[in-house]
């Protein structure tokens, strides 16, 4: 699958596939077994990039990352002039790829980049909608306009590295990895040196694979900004229940934002659920393994389709069909300690758990809870927008290393509109849907442009 991606996405050189090909030792520190023992060190694609970016995008980076992204939003929201009167825009999900994708963009590879390649995050958003032409395979002929942008996108890629190499400054300043003066970010420079060491990986490989990371950082983070935007400002109870618990945080930048509003997780988590519709890809290391009345042989590959698992009535709690999977519910992750009927598990299912535990004491603890709590409890194999985690034994499933950053900068950002703006979708009778030909490949957009308005709040707790 990452072959596929590479190959026709990105249109990786005939070398570098080979390269990904050859490498079946897994993204772990210790070869898989039975993987080819001749591969060198050096040669190890996915383990080499997986930790880096496990390195780079968990823990404090994580938080140096958000504030560096907070900042740059908020430097570009006051770049656009709103006043405390109602100006009103055409595209919620242009003005946030301007906002919040453009400055994601920024902190990985750098201000430089971006004034030097002006138009990179608008033609990173027009290669975002050719991606499902290139996953049928389509020969270059057919989608000329389409190849064209991937090889300037990359170029464009390639020209950045022949000037950070050239800079004579190749430090980050005050061990700050987010603000490489020529690189933008230690975590692209390191990039460098992983995969020029890789043997048969050129100049447009390593173009090629910075591409499908940049793609990456944004392409489910920013669909994800805008459906809980417009989740959170449609539902005015809702609204008013998020923004108490922004003005109640100590500071939105904070690396324990995530715990701060069990309300925005619930937001955060039903916005997946909802909108996501990714594959998850499983495999078997030591010997076959049984799903269901299936049987996935040892070493073969397997998919499961989230937006299946997302949609399963025999799993979800609706409460007995006031709010249908099909539609947005703010508090279907939440548990309220004095409502039985709270969880995202349906009743049936929360009986079979309760009857099965393993652990009563476990769940004694978890039942004494006396404040609202957010909740994924009980949903492995249901919930996988992230790739998420099935207990079956023998079975490996890939998960997204970036997916800790991924909620903190939905949530970070979320919360600096609801602190600083007040928000109205201008959509009139029109229902919001969404756009589902990108099904399985990342997050569904809003069919149609969501026109809203916006202007400053007059009383912001200053954080």
């Amino acid at each position: 699958m990452w072959v596929f991606a590479h190959a026709l996405f990105f249109k990786i050189p005939f070398t570098g596939a080979k390269a990904l090909l050859n490498d079946n030792t897994g993204s772990t520190r210790k070869p898989r077994a039975g993987s080819n023992p001749s591969i060198a060190s050096k040669n190890r694609i996915q383990y080499l990039t997986h930790s880096s970016l496990l390195q780079a995008l968990d823990g404090q980076g994580v938080s140096t990352f958000t504030q560096h992204v907070l900042h740059g939003f908020n430097l570009r929201m006051d770049e656009a002039a709103l006043s405390d009167d109602w100006t009103r825009f055409e595209d919620l999900e242009l003005f946030m790829q301007t906002m919040a994708s453009e400055t994601i963009v920024e902190t990985l590879v750098g201000p430089d980049f971006l004034r030097s390649n002006p138009s990179f995050n608008e033609e990173l958003w027009s290669f975002d909608r050719d991606i499902p032409l290139f996953a049928r395979g389509l020969p270059s002929f057919i989608t000329p306009r389409a190849r064209r942008r991937v090889n300037r996108l990359k170029d464009e890629i390639k020209a950045w590295y022949t000037k950070a190499a050239s800079s004579t400054d190749q430090h980050c300043p005050d061990g700050d990895m987010w603000e490489d003066p020529a690189w933008g970010s230690k975590l692209m420079r390191d990039r460098q040196t992983l995969l020029r060491n890789v043997d048969g990986y050129d100049n447009d490989c390593v173009a090629a694979t910075d591409l499908g990371l940049l793609w990456g950082a944004v392409a489910n983070t920013l669909p994800t900004i805008v459906w809980s935007i417009i989740h959170i400002f449609e539902d005015p109870s809702v609204l008013d229940r998020v923004r108490q618990d922004v003005l109640n945080m100590t500071s939105i930048e904070d690396a324990a934002l995530p715990e701060s509003s069990p309300l925005m997780n619930s937001i955060f988590a039903e916005c997946l659920r909802l909108h996501g519709t990714m594959y998850s890809l499983i495999s078997t290391a030591d010997s076959d393994a049984q799903l269901g009345k299936w049987i996935l042989p040892r070493g073969k590959l397997a998919l499961i389709n989230s937006g299946l698992c997302h949609m399963d009535e025999t799993i979800w709690n609706t409460r007995c069909g006031e709010n249908p999977i099909t539609r947005f519910w703010a508090d279907r992750f939440m548990i309220y300690p004095n409502d039985p009927d709270s969880g995202p598990l349906n009743a049936g299912v929360r009986s079979w758990r309760k009857l099965h535990a393993k652990n009563s004491q476990e769940e004694q603890g978890t039942s004494a809870c006396t404040k609202p709590r957010f909740s994924i409890e009980g949903l492995e194999g249901s919930w996988l927008p992230f790739g998420g985690k099935i207990s079956l034994e023998l079975i490996i499933l890939y998960t997204c290393p970036g997916r800790h950053l991924a909620r903190n900068l939905v949530l970070t950002i979320c919360s600096a509109i609801v602190r600083d703006f007040d928000l109205e979708l201008d959509n009139g009778s029109t229902p919001i849907v969404q756009e589902e030909r990108g099904f399985g490949l990342s997050m569904f957009k809003p069919q149609r442009k969501v026109a809203f308005r916006i202007k400053k709040r007059r009383e912001v707790k200053n954080n």
